[in-house]
């Protein structure tokens, strides 16, 4: 899913990806004793992945990443880009999306670009060959969820924190199948929000998550419309 930005006077877009991280095998390398075995099983998959860059498993070998590894990580997406003619960056949250637009005078800085005609799909392939995805990852995940908890355990740890009702009655397996099925829609919006960024380290907004759940639904917002009174 795309969608277009305003950064530094330029039109951007969006790149959102998936978080699954895929692969098989068992690495040899020590797993970290403070690492969840959430994210261990992560590494090691990583670790023994071949389309898994170099630099990616320098940093992970040791089954940790650092506040210092990561800003090396997302400097190397943002370098990486720049050598191709591309002003990138990751957005600072957990969503992994990176803001993309054409470098000042690169190949891409015609002054036509705005993110929406053909020439926007060039960066798909550089994009996809720079990031640095399964560290920040990690990364985050240690950041927002120490504890490696399940995304069902994510959920309804939000769910009762905003005193939301939807699932109580469910054990922990059926709740974990409720939220992972791709036909779940909340029955709120702040449900909607706790779906999406349990952690709230996602970027997400209540404002956002009911444009999801009305798209998913056909559902009218629950959130409340504030109207101003307009200045006299």
């Amino acid at each position: 899913m795309t969608s277009s930005k305003t950064w530094a006077g330029r039109s951007v877009i969006l790149v959102l990806v998936g978080h699954i991280v895929t692969g098989c095998g068992v690495a040899s390398a020590p797993q970290h004793p403070n690492l969840p075995a959430l994210y261990q099983v992560e590494v090691r998959s990583a670790l023994a992945d071949p389309s898994v860059s170099s630099f990616q498993k320098q940093i992970l070998e040791d089954y940790w990443v650092t506040d210092a590894e990561y800003q090396e990580a997302t400097q190397k997406y943002t370098e990486c880009m720049l050598d191709a003619g591309w002003s990138a960056r990751y957005r600072d949250d957990s969503s992994l999306v990176t803001e993309v637009g054409p470098a000042p005078g690169g190949p891409y800085d015609n002054g036509k670009w705005d993110g929406n005609d053909a020439s926007s799909s060039s960066s798909g392939g550089d994009d996809t060959a720079c990031r640095q995805d399964i560290v920040l990852k990690v990364y985050w995940g240690m950041k927002s969820n120490p504890e490696g908890l399940s995304q069902g355990q994510l959920v309804r740890k939000c769910f009762e924190a905003n005193d939301i009702a939807e699932g109580s009655d469910l054990t922990n397996d059926q709740f974990e199948s409720l939220v992972k099925s791709p036909v779940y829609v909340a029955q709120s919006d702040q449900a909607q929000l706790c779906v999406l960024d349990p952690t709230g380290t996602g970027g997400w907004t209540l404002e956002g998550a009911a444009q999801i759940r009305a798209s998913l639904s056909g559902m009218p917002s629950t959130t409340p419309v504030v109207v101003s009174e307009p200045s006299r």
